[in-house]
């Protein structure tokens, strides 16, 4: 009798060319699951001579996520990013990813 759960998702992104090396990506996402109401991700990235990113985002909709902010670096095929949101009464939610890019190693950070 449950109906199964099902999400659409939706998104827009834009990439401003800064000089030879450096950029800045926004974008927007329109979260709907069946049993909740939509949610919407802010985020912009700024990447400064192709090996450093810092980025900031906001949640609205959500019960607990709101503010987001990080860093990347990336030396060759390797990449370390760092994150923290903040989860209003429940303090701060930290991420850390260590990756390893395969293929070309210049079109992700």
């Amino acid at each position: 009798g449950d109906p199964l759960p099902l999400t659409a998702k939706a998104g827009l992104m834009n990439r401003i060319i800064i000089g030879q090396k450096n950029e800045l990506v926004s974008a927007i996402d329109v979260v709907k699951t069946n049993d909740s109401d939509a949610r919407y991700n802010f985020g912009i990235e700024y990447k400064a001579i192709d090996s450093f990113a810092f980025r900031a985002g906001y949640k609205y909709g959500y019960d607990l996520d709101s503010f987001t902010l990080g860093a990347g670096i990336k030396i060759g095929y390797m990449s370390l990013d760092y994150g923290v949101g903040f989860m209003g009464v429940m303090n701060y939610i930290h991420c850390i990813s260590l990756n390893y890019h395969y293929g070309n190693k210049g079109e992700s950070l």
